[in-house]
């Protein structure tokens, strides 16, 4: 028989495998596809709850749901095993506000393109505990997140997300026009290729904090950094060549430096 429980008894080492996500179900009727149907790992998710993580009513992924009352809903993911990408997950789902991933046993996963996508009602997104081993690809993972205001990747004191084999982050915050503060300082970037508008269009963008430096073979075109007309400081680890970056950084922001 099927064990129905989302959280089974937690292991010291072991993921439980979700991923926790709240919706703001604005109007009396609201028919929500939960999952996009372009999701291309969804023979991954094993059930979707609501509002409680032991609920035995489960979905399959690409199920509509029809709420007959507005509000908030608490929606657990629940996938098979580790999951080895996360492409479009949450594409176009206007409803979703915030993600926390740090349950999910990401080390298998390659790729997070357009993971939230044009989720234009998303303020924050939680993933500092997840591990990035196997990720390549963050192609319009936040694009046109147009209230984003945190992702948590961690930092060097916490955290376990450090990417290090990074290819393609085009469009990764592109037109994310309300975050003010991207910690990217785990981040390796110096295996990534293409840059093109990774921090394009972000209006409010005041700090970026790098650690890395970049590579010869890297794309760094200005259009980086199109659409930032505001003052800003990017941070970076002194022991990094960032020589590249500064020819192509707005000419209105500052670069400082910073140890760890």
């Amino acid at each position: 028989m099927r064990r129905r429980l989302l959280v089974p008894e937690k292991q010291e080492e072991d993921k439980w495998n979700y991923i926790m996500c709240k919706l703001n179900i604005t109007t009396t009727t609201a028919r929500t596809t939960v999952i996009s149907t372009s999701f291309t790992g969804s023979s991954q998710i094993d059930y979707i709850t609501f509002n409680k993580p032991d609920d035995n009513t489960h979905y399959p992924y690409d199920t509509g749901f029809q709420f007959t009352v507005a509000g908030e809903r608490i929606m657990y993911i629940h996938f098979k095993g580790q999951p080895t990408n996360l492409d479009n997950l949450f594409l176009d789902i206007s409803c979703i506000t915030y993600v926390d991933m740090n349950e999910l046993d990401t080390s298998k996963v390659t790729s997070m393109n357009g993971m939230c996508q044009n989720c234009t009602s998303l303020v924050q997104c939680l993933m500092a505990d997840c591990r990035a081993d196997s990720l390549t690809q963050m192609i319009n993972t936040f694009n046109s997140c147009s209230v984003l205001k945190y992702v948590d990747f961690g930092s060097y004191v916490h955290g376990n997300f450090k990417p290090r084999k990074l290819t393609d982050v085009r469009n990764m915050f592109n037109w994310c026009r309300a975050i003010t503060t991207i910690n990217m300082s785990m981040f390796d970037l110096s295996t990534v290729t293409q840059f093109g508008y990774t921090w394009g269009n972000c209006g409010s963008l005041v700090e970026l904090f790098l650690s890395t430096g970049f590579s010869s073979t890297a794309l760094m075109s200005t259009n980086m950094f199109s659409g930032n007309t505001n003052s800003g400081k990017i941070y970076y680890n002194k022991n990094y060549d960032v020589s590249r970056l500064t020819s192509v950084k707005p000419s209105s922001w500052q670069m400082v430096q910073y140890n760890y």
